[in-house]
C-alpha cells in the first residue's frame, strides 16, 4: 500500500475504535513505540510532563505499546490501565502493534522510511524510539531511545517558538 501522508493512515484505540492521523492536522505529534517492563519506561513520566507542558500550543504524543522487544507483556486493556495507573499518563495510547518487519503497523513504516535511523537504518532498534511530526503531517525528526525527553523538549519547543 502506498501511502502519500500520514494523514492517510489510521490507528486503533484499545477498544477497536478507529482514528483517523488527519484527526492530529495541525498539531505537532510525537510518536513514540512504549513498553511497560522496559528499561526505559522512567520516560513515559518525563513524556507526561513534557505533554502537560506544551499540549495547549496544540502538541501531543502519541504512544503504540509493542512487544517487538519482548518487553510488553500486557494485553491492551492492562496496558491502558497500567500506564493511567503506574505511569500516570494521560496522552493518547493506542493499541499494540508490531513497529518492524512485513507486518508493522504503517504508520511506523511510514515514519521509519522516511526518517532513517543511524546509518540509514530504517528499523526501530528499541523501545522508546521518537518521531516527531510537524503540524503539517511531515516527519522531522527521529529521536534514539537513549535521547532524554530533555532534548525532546528543547526540539518542540523550538518549532513552536519558530512559529510566532
Amino acid at each position: 500500500m502506498y501511502i502519500k501522508s500520514i494523514y492517510d493512515i489510521d490507528i486503533c484505540t484499545p477498544s477497536g475504535k478507529i482514528v483517523r492521523m488527519r484527526n492530529y492536522e495541525g498539531s505537532i505529534v510525537m510518536v513514540v513505540n512504549i513498553a511497560s517492563e522496559c528499561g526505559f519506561n522512567q520516560q513515559l513520566r518525563e513524556m507526561e510532563i513534557c505533554y502537560q507542558y506544551f499540549k495547549d500550543e496544540k502538541f501531543t504524543i502519541l504512544g503504540f505499546p509493542s512487544d517487538q522487544f519482548n518487553q510488553e507483556p500486557l494485553e491492551d486493556d492492562e496496558i491502558i490501565i497500567t500506564h493511567e495507573q503506574r505511569f500516570q499518563v494521560t496522552f493518547p495510547l493506542f493499541n499494540k502493534i508490531l513497529v518492524n518487519g512485513k507486518h508493522a503497523h504503517p504508520l511506523f513504516q511510514y515514519l521509519s522510511q522516511k526518517l532513517p535511523g543511524i546509518f540509514g537504518s530504517q528499523s526501530i532498534k528499541w523501545n522508546f524510539t521518537k518521531f516527531i511530526i510537524d503540524r503539517d503531517g511531515t516527519p522531522l525528526k527521529r529521536f534514539s531511545p537513549i535521547t532524554h525527553i530533555d532534548a525532546v523538549s528543547e526540539y518542540v519547543e523550538t518549532l513552536i517558538e519558530n512559529e510566532q
